[in-house]
């Protein structure tokens, strides 16, 4: 967010032809030591959600594999066997998740229009985001754990989504939603995104007991790191 915002400053508002931001790619790296391929997912779609925010044109995705390789210009990629008696990767080629991510959160914000963001209730400062959205089909939210452990969220009785997916766009069960590092995508219907925004500040996260000791371990400033 924040080298978003600085660049904005930078190039000013008084400039009679305003310059536009243009990201021409987001890029973790993946393999032994570095992210897994579906933490890669979900930060490509994250960074994504966080750009729509800022009015920020999303990106061509430029995503690497293995040692900096960019197999099929990197979107695709060589599974890991699992087995330690076998080679460490597959002989074949998948689609890569964060391809898959950021061609959904593409395809489904091209409408969206930013309104707000919130912090949710967690034991850890600034590790749970929730930004809103109005979309035609009424105002969504997109709520994600920068912790990424999955922890089971309750909404207030007075909220309840229409629809809930992730952010490779499958379907999430209403009734058993859980908070992790890949942003959960809810839509809610008739509600006015004031009204929503405050209902949402009192979703309940349950966290174990023993994450309440983090708080202690991990500063603020590295939170948000993560975030």
């Amino acid at each position: 967010d924040e080298v978003m915002d600085d660049l904005k400053t930078l190039l000013g508002p008084e400039r009679s032809e305003p310059d536009r931001i243009i990201v021409t790619g987001l890029d973790w790296g993946t393999g032994e030591g570095r992210a897994t391929e579906f933490e890669q997912a979900a930060y490509i779609a994250r960074s994504h959600l966080i750009l729509k925010t800022k009015g920020i044109d999303l990106p061509v995705l430029a995503v690497t594999n293995d040692a900096g390789e960019r197999d099929g210009g990197g979107l695709v990629y060589k599974p890991p066997t699992g087995l330690a008696s076998s080679p460490e990767q597959m002989s074949f080629f998948r689609i890569k998740p964060s391809y898959l991510a950021a061609w959904y959160i593409r395809r489904c914000t091209s409408d969206w229009k930013f309104i707000t963001s919130l912090e949710l209730l967690d034991a850890l400062p600034q590790q749970s985001r929730c930004l809103l959205f109005q979309t035609k089909d009424g105002v969504v939210a997109a709520l994600w754990r920068a912790d990424g452990s999955p922890v089971p969220i309750t909404l207030p009785k007075s909220i309840q989504p229409s629809k809930a997916q992730n952010g490779f766009g499958h379907p999430v069960s209403a009734g058993g939603l859980r908070l992790s590092a890949m942003p959960l995508l809810l839509t809610f219907k008739g509600l006015q995104p004031e009204a929503l925004a405050s209902a949402l500040a009192l979703a309940k996260l349950e966290l174990p007991e023993g994450n309440w000791s983090l708080v202690e371990h991990l500063s603020p400033a590295s939170a948000a790191d993560k975030a």
